[in-house]
């Protein structure tokens, strides 16, 4: 190799300048973001809301008919939480003035 192929050019050092500087601004841009924690609560906000209100869609189409009316075992799920509430409810009542 003679001196001339290893030494860069003004062109291919200002380049060489050019391209470094690029991937310096990317990196502050992503520390910046990582240190943004508004933002990321905001968008962690955002996905917990949309999975939720998936979850929500998905369970109230299994829990009615094609007319929006609730199944027999939706009604009975219903039921049995209600019915464990109340029991709840009356032993804890008990146990209080015990």
């Amino acid at each position: 190799m003679s001196d001339h192929e290893s030494t860069p050019t003004a062109d291919e050092l200002q380049a060489e300048i050019e391209r470094q500087r690029h991937e310096l601004g990317e990196t502050v841009d992503a520390l910046t973001a990582k240190l943004d924690v508004k933002a990321r609560s905001r968008e962690r906000a955002q996905q917990v809301r949309a999975r939720v209100t998936d979850q929500v869609t998905r369970a109230r189409d299994a829990a009615t008919d094609e007319e929006g009316r609730p199944t027999q075992q939706a009604l009975l799920v219903g039921a049995v939480c209600v019915g464990a509430v109340i029991g709840f409810v009356a032993v804890t009542a008990w146990r209080r003035r015990s």
